[in-house]
């Protein structure tokens, strides 16, 4: 899957030496003695890469049914927000856990998302807001990274979220600025994430240029919420700032994304939240796709408009909603999301010398995800070489 057409091996055989791929192909051609390798039978099976999630923000607590409510009875997403709903209702519940709650309930979250095929993942703070609290939130995101990294790779963003109702925006974007400084000493993430949007509590487009431009003369790699709810410059910000991602792009404008092309920044795209907002419009794939820009396919996994971790629904989502076919869908939620977080030397595909990330469907043709889309169709998964999960 080293592409989005990528060819099929009917009666394959795939060797892994340590924690690599070692080499794969027909069976027919394997020339080695079986009985110097541990034999694991996929028969009438399929072996995929693992799925990566390169958006999510699944480090929080507390649920949002509540605001479901308000949302199907017409309210907007900052008319909740004003209300105390939405990131700031998140805060609340998750600044009144302790530390060890707090690592507790996420790392069980961490094992189901494990469960349905995930070995890489990106978990944003955001819901911290203030200082100290983001810092809080990403020491125990760390803390979770070390405990499952042989099971789990988790990548730490820090994320920009709201602008606080008690403090003043140029205030609080200077602290913001200092508590990069910290993160980027500690080295407690690795991206920094703005939410640039039109509203009120969140960042315009000079004030995203200004926070993510500082993140990255301290070394985190910039990645930008970008055009979600309106067309709030995030594109054009993701081309000014050359990062690595612009994410959600519903309203972007062409003349943008063809800045964005020229700086290779990775569309990643979150039907998931298309879904549970029921949004009527769409990102415009097929001028994506015209410009040839990288397509990356996420959860966006959160409280508030996207409570979906299992992958194999979001790329299912991403055929459904966004009409991409199922190669592509797979290949976005494997390869593309590799793109969208600096990886795709590493993981992302079976290729000779990658790390032996694999899951193995209990499917014996991959198409079947798409048509049994609300069941788990993962029977084992691989992390680095070694089996993580087996549903046997």
């Amino acid at each position: 899957m080293d592409k989005p057409d990528f060819k099929i091996i009917e009666k394959a055989y795939l060797l892994i030496k340590g924690d690599k791929i070692y080499d794969f192909g027909e069976m027919e051609d394997l020339k080695l003695e079986r009985k110097s390798y541990q034999i694991i039978d996929a028969q009438n099976c399929c072996v995929l890469p693992g799925f990566i999630d390169s958006h999510t923000h699944l480090f929080f607590s507390g649920t949002r049914e509540d605001e479901l409510e308000m949302r199907l009875n017409k309210a907007s997403y900052y008319e909740i927000l004003e209300k105390g709903g939405g990131i700031y209702y998140t805060h609340k519940k998750t600044k009144e856990k302790k530390d060890k709650e707090l690592f507790e309930e996420n790392y069980r979250k961490l094992l189901n998302v494990i469960k349905w095929g995930t070995t890489t993942i990106e978990i944003k703070s955001g819901y911290g807001i203030y200082p100290k609290e983001e810092l809080r939130h990403l020491k125990i995101i760390n803390q979770l990274k070390k405990k499952l990294k042989d099971k789990i790779t988790i990548l730490p963003t820090f994320l920009i979220h709201v602008v606080p109702q008690d403090i003043e925006r140029k205030k609080y974007i200077l602290l913001m600025k200092k508590t990069m400084e910290i993160i980027a000493k500690k080295k407690l993430a690795i991206f920094c994430d703005v939410f640039c949007e039109k509203g009120e509590n969140t960042f315009n487009k000079k004030e995203s240029i200004e926070l993510l431009s500082y993140g990255k003369k301290l070394g985190l790699i910039p990645k930008i919420h970008a055009n979600e709810l309106s067309s709030s410059y995030g594109d054009y910000v993701a081309y000014k700032i050359g990062c690595i991602s612009a994410e959600h792009l519903i309203y972007p404008e062409i003349k943008n994304l063809k800045l964005m092309k020229k700086k290779d920044v990775v569309a990643t795209l979150l039907p998931g939240t298309s879904f549970f907002l029921r949004m009527a419009k769409k990102p415009p794939i097929d001028i994506f796709k015209k410009l040839n820009i990288k397509i990356a396919l996420a959860s966006d996994y959160n409280p508030g408009t996207c409570p979906i971790y299992q992958m194999p629904i979001i790329i299912s989502l991403g055929a459904f909603l966004y009409g991409f076919n199922e190669k592509e869908s797979l290949y976005y939620g494997t390869m593309g999301n590799a793109y969208a977080l600096n990886l795709q030397d590493k993981i992302g595909s079976i290729e000779k010398g990658k790390e032996a990330d694999l899951i193995i469907l209990k499917y014996d043709k991959y198409q079947k995800i798409f048509y049994n889309f609300p069941h788990n169709p993962i029977k084992k998964v691989f992390k680095k070489g070694k089996i993580v999960f087996s549903n046997e």
